[in-house]
């Protein structure tokens, strides 16, 4: 990510000429963001250059209003943790947060493929913790790129091992995400279960989205609050106790109560990680369970979007782009949405497109 002086200080280069949206190409690097024109007798596309090169001008107009809410589905926040390990053997009663990958006297044992895995679910549990789940998707790929690893190897190693719960989490996020696979809600659904069923709180957690959003299966709310409760009981795990306040803040399988919404979330960034950082600079927004105070959300929005969340970024954009508790500025705000839109939030490449478009 761009150091935060960079992003506050973007260059533009705009054609006089034309401002045909077609025609802008936004390059994101360690740089700060410039945006340039360029010609061809082709259509060229507007690209976010990330690993998967976003074409932005293939999304449709965001269908959303720009005000204090985002998206009300659950979970604004999808996450786990990776902070102890589980018992062994497992226990089925017992909540596991994240078995972190071998201990190094046993690394000999193990090839090049295995070792990589479990660093990779390492840092999967860890991005969980922190990020959205869309930005988590990202994440996972470019982690696959930088060490030259190839996503369909790895899809076909979690496939073959299988047998083997503690990788069921993420081999049912290959799945959902279409890493080295086809997307196949079904199939993460069914990975998702036997984890869960097995006291992965990750799982958990995810299984709880499946059944809220209906993803490969049908929608149940009810159970999907269940298996959030189940994950938020390890407090620990942050996504666990985001995910279960998204239930209470939206009436996800419960009764609506702000007031224990807002609770969880601030719960939440006592670990130190990020995932509840934005969440409670959105209860700050509007009021959500504590009194509204527009400071306070740009603070959290700061802290969130400073360390890369994806969410906190895309607030701050809104901040500065309709000057909310900060003088109005349309290139912070598009300097935000850029760094936002790079980690993979669809509302943030929507927001790209209408700016850049005017």
């Amino acid at each position: 990510m761009a150091s935060t002086n960079d992003i506050l200080t973007p260059s533009f280069q705009m054609n006089n000429e034309s401002k045909d949206f077609d025609q802008v190409i936004i390059e994101t690097s360690s740089s700060p963001l410039n945006l340039k024109t360029q010609s061809s007798p082709a259509s060229p596309n507007l690209y976010l250059n990330t690993p998967n090169h976003l074409k932005l001008n293939d999304l449709k107009s965001p269908s959303r209003s720009l005000s204090p809410s985002r998206s009300l589905s659950p979970s604004r926040s999808l996450s786990p943790s990776r902070l102890s390990r589980p018992p062994s053997p497992i226990n089925p009663n017992v909540p596991v947060i994240y078995s972190r990958p071998s201990s190094p006297s046993r690394d000999h044992l193990k090839d090049a493929t295995t070792k990589y895995v479990d660093e990779l679910l390492f840092v999967f549990y860890d991005a969980l913790d922190n990020y959205p789940i869309n930005q988590v998707i990202v994440l996972i790929r470019r982690h696959l790129e930088g060490n030259d690893q190839k996503g369909e190897k790895i899809f076909k190693w979690l496939l073959n091992n299988g047998h083997d719960v503690k990788y069921k989490t993420l081999l049912g996020f290959f799945y959902e995400g279409g890493i080295g696979t086809e997307v196949n809600e079904r199939k993460a659904f069914n990975s998702y279960i036997a984890g869960a069923k097995m006291g992965i709180a990750y799982s958990q957690i995810l299984l709880g989205n499946c059944y809220s959003l209906g993803k490969g299966t049908a929608i149940d709310e009810t159970l999907g609050f269940k298996w959030y409760q189940k994950a938020a009981e390890t407090e620990l795990c942050v996504c666990g106790l985001c995910n279960f306040a998204n239930c209470f803040d939206f009436g996800i399988g419960t009764e609506i109560d702000k007031k224990k919404a807002f609770n969880l979330y601030k719960k939440s960034i006592k670990t130190g990680k990020l995932l509840g950082l934005s969440e409670l600079g959105y209860c700050y927004q509007v009021g959500c369970g504590v009194e509204k105070d527009l400071k306070k959300a740009l603070e959290y929005y700061k802290q969130s979007a400073e360390r890369d969340n994806s969410d906190g970024q895309y607030y701050l954009g809104v901040f500065y782009e309709f000057g909310v508790e900060v003088e109005m500025d349309v290139r912070q705000a598009t300097s935000w949405y850029c760094e936002a839109a790079k980690n993979g939030d669809e509302e943030a490449q929507n927001k790209l497109y209408d700016l850049l478009k005017e």
